[in-house]
């Protein structure tokens, strides 16, 4: 117990671990929001400009905050850091949002044409030592690339199965539900 008084006391220590924990929040948000823009049919020039607009907007209310956690008064570096934060922030709320709570009830099947089929090959990786990794055996991953009715292109990945029986130009069904925000999302359950 002595050493956990001791952490919270040194400042220096504090501040460290509270720029590690935003980092680390900062990644995880934009990650989960890169995951959820993979099955929701919008533009992402839309998306990201409108939580960027969103996170200038908390500016203001939040810009006594960012002296503080980064140690530096320079209102551009603090204004940089905000944009950055904020962003990822309003991106997953609107991302997350509109994909966890789309109506079920709204699920229909639109035709989307396959642009393309392709694969990727990667690498299995074994774990050996303690920074040691193994290289093991080459394996493929297959994609393909669908055009929906909209204009939007989307990159889905698909078993060896169905890439053997799919072709280029084949139209296939596929299920969309309306989310919270009026976007289409891919319905995945």
């Amino acid at each position: 117990m002595k050493k956990l008084t001791n952490f919270v006391k040194n400042t220096s220590a504090m501040i460290i671990f509270t720029r590690i924990l935003v980092a680390t929040a900062i990644l995880v948000l934009y990650g989960w929001s890169v995951a959820i823009y993979g099955n929701t049919i919008a533009n992402g020039y839309i998306i990201l400009s409108s939580a960027a607009i969103a996170a200038a907007a908390l500016w203001f209310p939040a810009r006594k905050i960012w002296p503080r956690v980064l140690s530096t008064p320079k209102p551009a570096v603090c204004f940089i850091a905000h944009m950055v934060a904020a962003t990822s922030i309003t991106l997953f709320a609107i991302l997350g949002s509109n994909y966890y709570c789309a109506d079920p009830d709204t699920t229909h099947s639109v035709n989307a044409v396959v642009e393309s089929r392709y694969s990727k090959e990667r690498q299995r990786t074994r774990r050996i030592h303690r920074r040691v990794y193994y290289t093991g055996q080459t394996y493929r991953v297959y994609y393909m690339l669908l055009r929906f009715d909209n204009g939007r292109t989307k990159g889905r990945q698909i078993s060896l199965r169905r890439y053997n029986s799919i072709r280029k130009g084949q139209v296939i069904k596929m299920p969309v539900s309306r989310g919270l925000l009026g976007m289409p999302v891919i319905s995945t359950k």
